[in-house]
């Protein structure tokens, strides 16, 4: 484990709770944005998970306070853009 990994607000926790598309933590669609956004509220390290997100091409789960659906529809273009604005604040 990295050590901004064990800083993470997540570090303990079930990691099926950052899963929002299956059972026993399944959330509407519609609302799996603002809950991404709620599980990672105040995390220290938001920008450091985003990136490793995109450094590991996640999917179907929440990283950074970001939904990243296991299909999308489309370009994954605004996913991707949402990870790296979070990442971005790393440098900031």
């Amino acid at each position: 484990m990295l050590r901004w990994q064990e800083e993470a607000k997540c570090a303990g926790d079930d990691p099926g709770r950052y899963v929002l598309d299956e059972e026993p933590h399944r959330v509407p669609p519609a609302q799996r944005g603002p809950q991404a956004r709620a599980l990672c509220d105040g995390c220290p390290v938001r920008a450091f998970c985003a990136a490793d997100a995109l450094d590991h091409d996640d999917i179907g789960v929440v990283r950074a306070g970001v939904w990243i659906p296991a299909v999308i529809p489309g370009p994954r273009g605004a996913v991707q853009r949402a990870l790296l604005a979070e990442a971005h604040r790393r440098w900031r």
